[in-house]
């Protein structure tokens, strides 16, 4: 049975039993390896296979269960207005198009005039990652461990929720969609959901951290990291067919990942103040002094990183004359001198392409700003009696209150576009990150 169509045709006597063919091979093996090399120097290896489950989100809606005749999504227009009782008020119905003045069409619950339709992959697979990694851990004098490590992994069978019925491009825009679309006989996109995305990520990860001693500690991380798929946001919640260019080459989608982040560093540490009883200063004083000078404690964490990617998209129109995301033509480079003003990105970089083509710039071509943050913290511990102390604590967080820039939200909802061609906000950052924050509490341990 091919279950895309499993509404709109009948159900073959020859069917088969379930929606989907079982997936009988999750064979997940596990293995790893720790070898001391010296007294000081140990090697860390490991490999693995991990499977995933199954996705859930709000429009966890993949079922020929939600499809007419059993469930059946319409659309009405509203009337302007026009009534015995109100004269003067426009009446904008046009003959033939139902409108709620009219009631409700006799055959509304069975012939949808806009159907919106779901459907599964009957070879839907279990989505799974191969993980690995390589890294030698080496003993520093002074309480310190150092390590660095390269770890992978490949993505296989993952999943991605797309337009199956998308229409073929073509130069010619007043060509009708239906003849270009895979299934003619529904003039409208089919929301598929399929296991035939995949990704691959490298990193190398360095690691300093010097244990609790002395009052101290320390711990500084360095990754440099590159992840690339061709559906970033498979989960059913993202709605992230309308990423795809054309559903038929989803290879063309491969570039980086929404969330990939090339080199990111943090630093963070912990200072017990050597001032009061049993401290390097200050030990001799008495018992009420020490609830001054004593039990103080400052913490920081500071966060490097690179920015985020973009995809540019093209709001110039549909050259395409489909329903797949409109892209324009990358002629130069997007990340290099931008061009104009304040922009964060070369915008000259972009064209519009021409007609039958969904242009030819890729997924997250573009990188956002980078960002760096600095979070204090100090504590002052209060001895209440052998058992219970008090904890207050004031924390900073972007304590030095550093706009993080970014490219606005986007979409319909939002008005404005800052990585869509043609929109006046194309390239300016017109958002921004958190500000300053600064809190207080009181903690008692008892």
């Amino acid at each position: 049975m091919d279950t895309t169509l499993a509404s709109i045709i009948p159900v073959s006597p020859t069917g088969s039993r379930g929606l989907i063919k079982p997936d009988y091979n999750n064979f997940a093996p596990r293995v790893g390896l720790a070898i001391k090399l010296t007294n000081k120097l140990v090697l860390r290896t490991g490999y693995g296979i991990f499977y995933g489950g199954e996705e859930n989100g709000p429009y966890s809606n993949p079922s020929p269960g939600f499809n007419p005749p059993f469930f059946v999504t319409q659309s009405f227009n509203i009337p302007c207005g026009a009534s015995a009782a109100n004269p003067g008020t426009l009446d904008c119905s046009l003959p033939g198009i139902p409108t709620l003045a009219n009631g409700f069409p006799s055959d509304s619950l069975v012939n949808p005039n806009t159907p919106t339709l779901f459907s599964i992959d009957p070879s839907l697979a279990t989505p799974y990652m191969q993980d690995w990694n390589l890294g030698l851990q080496y003993q520093l004098p002074g309480d310190t461990l150092f390590e660095v490590a390269y770890a992978g992994s490949k993505g296989t069978r993952l999943y991605d929720f797309l337009n199956g019925n998308q229409a073929a491009p073509t130069a010619n825009p007043g060509a009708p969609t239906a003849p270009r679309r895979p299934f003619p006989a529904v003039d409208s996109g089919i929301s598929l959901f399929s296991s035939d995305a995949f990704s691959t990520y490298h990193s190398l990860q360095v690691k300093v951290q010097k244990n609790f001693s002395h009052g101290f500690s320390l711990l500084g991380t360095y990754t440099w990291a590159h992840s690339l798929d061709n559906a970033s946001s498979a989960n059913l919640g993202s709605q992230n067919n309308s990423s795809f260019r054309y559903f038929q080459d989803r290879r063309i989608e491969y570039g980086n990942s929404d969330f990939d982040v090339r080199n990111r560093g943090v630093i963070s540490g912990v200072w017990q103040l050597p001032f009061g009883q049993g401290k390097p200063f200050a030990s001799g004083v008495s018992n009420g002094m020490n609830q001054i000078v004593g039990g103080w404690q400052v913490a920081g964490i500071a966060t490097f990183s690179d920015g985020n990617w973009f995809t540019i998209t093209d709001s110039n129109g549909n050259f395409a004359n489909s329903d797949g995301q409109q892209r324009p033509n990358e002629i130069g480079n997007p990340n290099g001198a931008p061009c104009q003003p304040n922009t964060f990105f070369n915008t000259c970089a972009f064209v519009d392409p021409p007609l039958g083509s969904f242009g030819n710039t890729g997924k997250n071509t573009v990188a956002g700003p980078g960002f760096y943050n600095i979070d204090f913290s100090v504590f002052k511990e209060f001895k209440t009696s052998e058992r219970t102390h008090l904890e207050f604590r004031s924390e900073f967080f972007n304590i030095l209150n550093h706009p993080h820039l970014l490219p606005a939200q986007t979409g319909p909802q939002f008005g404005i576009n800052t990585t869509a061609l043609g929109s006046p906000e194309f390239g300016f950052l017109t958002g921004a990150g958190a500000p300053r924050e600064i809190q207080f509490a009181l903690k008692f341990f008892f």
